[in-house]
């Protein structure tokens, strides 16, 4: 994989919520089906690295590829909408329902 198709991850302030909120981050209220933004939405670049700076960005073929994929404009991050769906409901334990 190049580095070109690595995404953020972006730490959230856990707001105390019971059911969606685990010690890093506070999982979003999803609609039924995953948000894919348009194929000429431009997403926001990150600075990755220290002695050598990449900038990274999520990249609108991924929704094609991995349709559980869900895009939260508001933060920069994707979660696996699946997952998230699955933690909500008992079904699974937050760290597969993680921003990446």
């Amino acid at each position: 994989m190049t580095s070109s198709s690595y995404t953020s991850i972006l730490p959230v302030e856990s707001t105390g919520s019971t059911s969606t909120t685990s010690s890093r981050f506070t999982l979003p209220d999803l609609p039924p089906a995953p948000n894919h933004p348009a194929d000429n939405f431009v997403f926001p670049k990150k600075s990755f690295g220290k002695k050598q700076i990449v900038w990274l960005s999520c990249q609108a073929p991924w929704f094609k590829r991995w349709s559980h994929l869900h895009y939260d404009a508001a933060r920069d991050c994707l979660f696996c909408h699946t997952c998230v769906e699955g933690f909500k409901k008992h079904k699974m334990l937050a760290s597969f329902a993680e921003p990446s």
